[in-house]
């Protein structure tokens, strides 16, 4: 009888310890890099639907996604893209007109580069549109760059850049539809066309990554500050508020339907967590953890690993 008690003990033992090692490997280790791409004006039937974006549609069917997801009021590009890249609606973080004014200087509140930056990150931005310069504060942005032009050539310009430098987070702005759109009209064929040259440019970012060693490691979101109707945008209409949502990498779970409400503000959520560093209190940006595989461990800042 003590011999069959100790075997169950025995066995109990092992399986606790089995049971503990499983739990604990189920958390995942931060990502190493997280790049973000917007495509101005890219409403989420053109691109799901009517494009022909191969490299979209493939980080989709590889990573997670949504038709669904919403812009802010109002829906034009500077307060918006500010959203996306603070974690907060605009009546937070101030930023309401929609051109460079260099006088107004630059967004007060916590921005996606800030934090990275805190954490010993290596940061980035390239941009077709000047005005995006006023979420770049001062030494958050270790290279920032307005490409005043297509969305080839930024696209060429960023991936030179991932493969020199691999920045740790990369937000990548591609102006093209939103150019077309109002030259054209939302949906028009040569706005469709846009947002094609827009997926190929997607192609050369993810060349880039796959050059640098480092598409492996990496986090990619893909969205838009806003879509459009007719040749504007601006408003509630549902044409000028739903863009699409897609991120892709390792740990995200393959061809996923994301099922939560899903907001522009939720991209500096999902890429902060991404990188295992602490989404702050004030975002209403969140980061769409049903995504991912496993809970991420939150990554050492370099102030704590200097203690």
């Amino acid at each position: 009888m003590k011999q069959r008690i100790k075997r169950v003990l025995a066995g109990l033992f092992v399986f606790v310890l089995v049971f503990t090692a499983a739990q604990v490997s189920v958390a995942l280790t931060p990502f190493n890099y997280v790049l973000i791409i917007s495509i101005d004006g890219a409403r989420s039937d053109i691109v799901f639907c009517r494009a022909e974006s191969r490299n979209i549609r493939a980080l989709s069917s590889g990573g997670a996604y949504t038709f669904w997801a919403q812009s802010i009021v109002p829906s034009v590009t500077l307060p918006a893209h500010t959203s996306m890249l603070t974690g907060v609606k605009a009546s937070v973080h101030k930023i309401t007109w929609n051109d460079y004014k260099p006088e107004k200087g630059y967004v007060q509140v916590t921005t996606v580069f800030e934090l990275a930056k805190a954490a010993g990150l290596k940061t980035a931005m390239f941009t077709g549109k000047q005005k995006l310069l006023h979420i770049a504060k001062p030494g958050t942005v270790d290279k920032f760059r307005w490409v005043n032009s297509n969305a080839g050539v930024i696209a060429r310009a960023a991936a030179e850049y991932i493969i020199e430098e691999k920045p740790n987070l990369c937000f990548v702005h591609l102006p093209d539809p939103d150019s077309a759109g109002h030259s054209w009209g939302w949906g028009s064929a040569n706005q469709v066309k846009s947002v094609e040259d827009c997926d190929k440019a997607i192609g050369v970012l993810l060349d880039g990554l796959r050059s640098a060693g480092i598409l492996d490691q990496a986090f990619i979101i893909i969205s838009a500050d806003h879509g459009g109707h007719g040749k504007g945008h601006g408003t509630t209409d549902p044409r000028d508020m739903c863009v699409p949502f897609i991120c892709s990498g390792a740990s995200v779970k393959s061809d996923y339907e994301i099922q939560a409400p899903v907001s522009i503000c939720d991209v500096s959520g999902a890429a902060i967590y991404a990188l295992g560093l602490v989404i702050p209190d004030t975002w209403t940006g969140k980061p769409i953890k049903e995504v991912f595989k496993e809970t991420i461990f939150t990554r050492a800042t370099a102030s704590e690993t200097a203690q």
